[in-house]
């Protein structure tokens, strides 16, 4: 039984390098690797892979929580992510949605850490006969972006 943590280590430093073989240079991959341990010692279960803007995300879990993180190809941390609930939410974020929104258009809610904004939260909305809509909400209740 105590082999198995380091069989998932290895599995992911496996998936990791094959996720990443000449794709980036061997010094943004030891710079991406020493970020990623520094900034999450704890975590588990990690898979590497790219995402469609260039980046190199990896997914993992830690304090039992799922987690997604994104790196520069250069090896610099972008920014974490992680759903969690509307109970959850600021109670300023959540009196902000509740004045425009419908609580039950909501698809997905994450709090994201990121390099330039820090802390904020990113309300998906998908409303019947809508678009779907990604709101950015500080802390306060106060948009600071929309996609």
């Amino acid at each position: 039984m105590k082999v198995l943590p380091y069989l998932f280590f290895l599995a992911s430093l496996l998936s990791f390098s094959f996720c990443t073989n000449a794709q980036i240079s061997d010094d943004a991959k030891a710079k991406m690797e020493a970020n990623f341990k520094a900034k999450y010692p704890n975590a588990k279960d990690i898979s590497w892979g790219k995402d469609s803007n260039g980046n190199y995300e990896a997914k993992f879990e830690q304090n039992d929580e799922k987690y997604r993180a994104d790196f520069s190809p250069a090896g610099d941390w972008i920014e974490t992510e992680n759903n969690i609930k509307f109970k959850h939410l600021p109670k300023a974020v959540q009196e902000a949605i509740k004045r425009t929104y419908d609580e039950d258009d909501i698809e997905e809610i994450e709090e994201v850490n990121h390099y330039q904004k820090g802390i904020f939260y990113d309300v998906e909305f998908d409303a019947k006969g809508s678009k779907k809509i990604d709101v950015e909400y500080n802390a306060l209740g106060k948009i600071i972006g929309t996609e």
